[in-house]
């Protein structure tokens, strides 16, 4: 009946990973272009160019953005030099965020299959719970629609994050007992390089996440290796590039006065918010019983575990303070007491990340405090609590996004309008020249958990004139009025 039961539960998770993975896909699958796409295409001037040309245009334009805009060197590139505006229309972008939005939960399952591996002989049925609670927190809360179904916002935090975890998993496969040769080494510089070359929230969460690692194989080893330091030093040299960017400072200066002590407060303050958001009792999250599982997980692995304990304990100490190092530069670049949802995406995981370790850890913690014969009632206790936290919540299951998106995937609520904004817009080659008006959302989030395309009233906007150039169009008016 044990078997049975643990194949049941390894089943049920990996069955709930593919469901809340496949939601996300799907609804990226009816992707459109949205604003930034089409501007940041024409500031490039990406369009009808050989493929050097475009090479040589999307450097400039990246250079170009570093020192006026921000220090996003590689996410500036990769997100002309492929652009689906010019590139392929709508079957490469649907290509491009299908792609992207498949590559964030392979790495990330990577990820942590990864870190279970080196942390002990874990069974199945317990990866399972572990992966399917990480999924389940970053995509039941919320849709996430800036990060999956826009090409820019997948260009400058989705693919760089997918990067990290790449570069995260071939650091600790670089660190194991039977790794030989320098390819994960290699692997994690390239990819470490690359991703902290986005965002500077991701670069911030891929710079910590992988000093992280560089602290528990130190304190394990007992020494500094040659190897590790290579890679953590080549992502760090990438992250003072991006930093020392004077477009970073450029855009900054027209936020407002840079005030280092208020954007300190100002960090606290959105952390705390945050930890609200996640352990509140709102009916917005039910993230403490989510917790409670990674406890459940570390009371059930900790009889398996063959990690060095005081490095992990070190390490993961040190891992709890990350959301800090997604927070402050958001927070220090914009001015402001908030964060977008894109940048609340990578907050999210390094509060998974880290409370997930931390919870684990404390489930091991607990089931060596206890006797062995009272192993069991405390086990069922804490599955008890669990269930209870999840309960009193008031998070049920239509507040899960995957039921929600489901919904609107049944009503047709995505297809609809990708069929729709498709047509107009493949369309527009029919009208070079000419003064187009169209009745289109003045908003990208005219649908729920999605992101959709929509012009602003003028003809003079900056969206609006994209758009007519990304076309050949005269002019382009929305007559929308709410």
């Amino acid at each position: 009946m044990k078997k049975a039961a643990k194949r049941l539960i390894a089943i049920a998770a990996i069955l709930g990973i593919v469901l809340m993975a496949g939601a996300v896909i799907a609804v990226s699958w009816f992707s459109v272009f949205v604003s930034d796409d089409y501007w940041y295409a024409q500031d490039a001037g990406v369009k009808g160019v050989s493929l050097l040309q475009n090479f040589i245009l999307s450097c400039k334009y990246a250079a170009w953005v570093y020192m006026t805009h921000q220090g996003t060197y590689f996410s500036e590139f990769f997100g002309v030099f492929f652009t689906p505006v010019t590139h392929g229309g709508f079957p490469m972008l649907r290509f491009w965020m299908v792609l992207n939005s498949s590559l964030v939960f392979i790495t990330l399952l990577w990820f942590v299959n990864t870190f279970l591996d080196g942390i002990g002989k874990i069974p199945l049925y317990i990866k399972a719970l572990v992966m399917a609670g990480v999924v389940f927190a970053m995509t039941q809360y919320e849709s996430f629609a800036e990060i999956y179904e826009w090409w820019v916002g997948a260009s400058v935090y989705t693919f760089p994050f997918s990067l990290m975890l790449i570069s995260a998993t071939a650091f600790m496969l670089a660190n194991r007992e039977n790794a030989k040769g320098n390819k994960w080494v290699i692997l994690s510089c390239i990819f470490g390089f690359c991703a902290v070359g986005a965002s500077l929230a991701i670069t911030g969460t891929a710079c910590y996440l992988l000093l992280c690692l560089l602290i528990y194989y130190s304190v394990k080893n007992g020494k500094v290796s040659k190897s590790n330091m290579i890679m953590f030093g080549v992502s760090f040299a990438g992250a003072l590039i991006n930093a020392v960017a004077p477009g970073n400072f450029v855009r900054q200066s027209s936020e407002g006065e840079l005030n280092l002590l208020r954007s300190i407060g100002d960090t606290f303050n959105v952390w705390w918010s945050n930890v609200k958001w996640l352990f509140g009792h709102d009916e917005r999250t039910n993230y403490l019983a989510v917790f409670l599982l990674f406890v459940i997980c570390g009371f059930l692995m900790a009889d398996r575990l063959t990690v060095n304990v005081k490095a992990w304990i070190i390490s993961g100490v040190f891992a709890i303070f990350s959301p800090f190092a997604v927070i402050f530069p958001v927070v220090t670049g914009y001015n402001v007491p908030w964060m977008p949802p894109r940048c609340v995406y990578v907050g999210l995981f390094a509060f998974i990340y880290s409370s997930a370790n931390l919870g684990i850890m404390l489930g091991t913690a607990i089931n060596k405090a206890v006797n062995k014969e009272n192993q069991k009632a405390v086990l069922v206790l804490l599955v008890l609590v669990c269930v209870l936290a999840n309960v009193l919540s008031g998070f049920n299951v239509r507040s899960y996004k995957l039921y929600q998106q489901a919904a609107q995937l049944h009503r047709h609520e995505f297809q609809d309008h990708y069929d729709e904004t498709r047509a107009m817009i493949e369309d527009f080659v029919n009208h070079q020249g000419e003064d187009v008006v169209v009745d289109v959302a003045l908003n990208p989030d005219g649908i729920e958990n999605y992101y959709s395309f929509f012009l602003l009233e003028e003809t003079d906007g900056r969206i609006n004139q994209a758009v007519a150039w990304a076309y050949g169009l005269n002019s382009i008016t929305n007559i929308r009025e709410d």
